[in-house]
């Protein structure tokens, strides 16, 4: 079950419950294995959370993939 305490901080996307950058790596676990076989499910969510990080922060998406989305590709 998810841990609905690590969810990000608006607008600097820090996690409410560690303060690492989100999504953190307890998140990241999470999402692992709350998408255990949907992991194209899993992208496409870090994307839309990608862009609109993006927006918050004022800084290009690109910037922004290694901490959204790279990670799920390596596991």
């Amino acid at each position: 079950m998810s841990d609905v305490r690590h969810k990000p901080l608006r607008p600097s996307w820090n996690c409410a419950a560690c303060g690492e950058p989100w999504p953190c790596t307890e998140r990241k676990i999470v999402f692992l294995q709350d998408f255990q076989g949907r992991r194209p499910f899993l992208r496409a969510l870090l994307a839309l959370w990608m862009y609109a990080a993006a927006e918050d922060m004022d800084v290009s998406a690109g910037d922004l993939h290694e901490r959204f989305i790279a990670w799920s590709l390596r596991r």
